[in-house]
C-alpha cells in the first residue's frame, strides 16, 4: 500500500525527513489506521494496531515542533496551515474518531478555514499578515552540505571530503541501485575512481564524493522501465537521464535537485554525493581481442577501449552477440560490494587510467605524483561510515512492490 510504503521508508531515512516529510508521514500512518476501521462494525474503540498507528503518527507530528519554533507568529502559522491542507491529518483523525463526513463539512461550512485570522480580534488587530492562508506546502530548506572540496588531495592521508552522512548516503546508493539493477538484469560494473578505490583500498575513495559505473548498453532500455523507475521511487531514488553525455545519474530522492542544463528531466540533477552510470558498449577489436569503451568519452583519460573478456565472454557461435556473463565482486566498505572486471582486465584498465604503479601512488586530478608508499598503507584508507545499510530489495518483495520476474529475472518486468 503506497501509505505504509512512505511511511516505512521515512522512518528508515530520519535525516532526511523533514517537517513536510514529517507531516505526511503521520498522515500516511492515520490512513492506514483508518483503513483498518473499515474492517469493523464500530468506529471505536481502536484495535491495538491502530492505535500504534495513531500514537506513531503524533510522533511524527511532535517532531515536526522545531521546525515552528524557528519561525515567527505569522510564519509558524502559515506553515502549519499549508501542511495540514497538504497533509490533511486532523481531517482522517477525525474520520477515525467517528464523525461522519456530512457533519465535517457543516463545520467546514459554518467555518470556513481558507482565510481566516489566526489571533483573534480581542487579542491582536487583524493585519494581512495575521491571516492563514492555504498556499503551496512550503519548500524545505536545503540540507547542510554533504561533500565539500571533492577530489582535492593535499595531505597524506587524505581528507575525507563527505560528511559522515553524506558517506552512509553513497554506500546506502551503491546498494541499493546496485541491487535493483541486478534484480532486473542490467549488467554493471565499478569504473573509474570507484573501481581503483574497490581494488587497492576496500572501497570508497576518502577524496571521492560520487561513484562511478559502467552499465551496459543493451540493457539501458530498462532503466527507462516503468517498473524499475517505479521500484527505484519505492527505494527513495531518483534517477536524472543525462544524453549529452549518455549516462544516467542516480540521487536520493529527498536532497533537492539542482539546475543541470545536461538533464533531460526537465533540467534537474542533484547534489553530490549520488552515482553517475556511464553507457558501456562493444568497441573496435585489437589484436583479435573484444573490447569495450564507454560511447561518450568525457574525459581523454578514459578515451581509449578495455578487454572486454574480464566482464563479457563470448558464448554464442560466431557471427552471433551472446555473452557468458564473468563479472566478480569485491568488497566496496564492510557493508555492500561491487560488479568488477577479473583481476587481468582490471589491472589492464586500471593501469591505462592512472599508471602503472596505482599501488601505491597517490595522484592528484591531473597525474601529478602526490605520495609513494605501500599496498598496505591503502588497504582500508576509506569513506566512513561504510554503513549498516538497507536491503531495499528484500524490503520491496516483503512489500510487494517489486514486480514478479525482477528479482534475478527480467524476464516478465521488463515485457511490462
Amino acid at each position: 500500500w503506497p501509505h505504509r510504503q512512505f511511511s516505512a521508508l521515512a522512518s528508515q531515512q530520519p535525516w532526511a525527513c523533514a517537517a513536510a516529510c514529517r507531516q505526511a508521514s503521520a498522515f500516511a500512518l492515520a490512513a492506514e489506521a483508518l483503513l483498518l476501521s473499515r474492517m469493523k462494525t464500530e468506529a471505536w474503540p481502536l484495535s491495538d494496531d491502530q492505535e500504534k498507528l495513531v500514537e506513531a503518527a503524533q510522533a511524527d507530528i511532535l517532531k515536526t515542533e522545531p521546525t515552528y519554533w524557528r519561525l515567527s507568529g505569522p510564519e509558524s502559522a502559515q506553515v502549519s496551515c499549508s501542511l495540514a491542507r497538504a497533509f490533511p491529518v486532523w481531517t482522517v483523525l477525525a474520520r477515525l474518531s467517528g464523525i461522519s463526513s456530512a457533519l465535517m463539512q457543516k463545520i467546514h461550512s459554518e467555518h470556513p478555514v481558507n482565510n481566516f485570522d489566526v489571533y483573534p480580534s480581542d487579542r491582536e488587530p487583524h493585519s494581512p499578515q495575521h491571516t492563514c492562508r492555504f498556499e503551496d506546502v512550503p519548500n524545505q530548506p536545503p540540507p547542510p552540505p554533504l561533500a565539500k572540496l571533492c577530489d582535492l588531495l593535499d595531505r597524506w592521508p587524505p581528507t575525507q571530503r563527505l560528511t559522515a552522512e553524506g558517506s552512509l548516503l553513497i554506500y546506502s546508493l551503491v546498494h541499493a541501485v546496485g541491487g535493483l539493477l541486478d534484480a532486473f538484469g542490467v549488467k554493471w560494473w565499478a569504473s573509474a575512481g570507484a573501481l581503483l578505490g574497490a581494488v587497492r583500498n576496500g572501497g570508497m575513495l576518502p577524496q571521492d564524493c560520487d561513484v562511478d559505473i559502467a552499465i551496459w548498453r543493451t540493457d539501458a532500455h530498462i532503466l527507462v522501465n516503468p517498473a524499475f523507475r517505479s521500484a527505484l521511487v519505492a527505494a527513495g531514488i531518483s534517477m536524472y537521464h543525462m544524453p549529452i553525455y549518455l549516462q544516467f545519474r542516480f540521487c536520493l530522492a529527498q536532497v533537492p535537485a539542482a539546475a543541470d542544463q545536461r538533464s533531460i528531466d526537465g533540467g534537474l540533477a542533484c547534489y553530490l554525493p549520488f552515482i553517475d552510470g556511464h553507457l558501456a558498449d562493444v568497441a573496435t577489436p585489437e589484436d583479435g581481442q573484444e573490447r569495450w569503451s564507454y560511447i561518450h568519452q568525457t574525459d581523454l583519460q578514459f578515451a581509449d577501449s578495455f578487454p572486454l573478456s574480464g566482464i563479457l565472454l563470448p558464448s554464442g557461435s560466431e557471427g552471433t552477440t551472446a555473452y557468458e556473463d564473468v563479472r566478480r565482486r569485491l568488497p566496496f566498505g564492510e557493508h555492500t560490494t561491487v560488479w568488477t572486471p577479473q583481476a587481468k582486465e582490471t589491472e589492464w584498465y586500471l593501469n591505462k587510467v592512472y599508471g602503472p604503479d596505482w599501488r601505491t601512488a597517490m595522484r592528484g586530478r591531473y597525474g601529478q605524483l602526490l605520495k609513494n608508499t605501500s599496498v598496505e598503507e591503502f588497504h582500508g584508507l576509506i569513506a566512513r561510515p561504510s554503513g549498516p545499510l538497507r536491503d531495499v530489495v528484500t524490503e520491496q518483495i516483503q512489500l510487494g512492490s517489486l514486480l514478479p520476474g525482477a528479482e534475478g529475472n527480467c524476464s516478465i518486468a521488463c515485457d511490462l
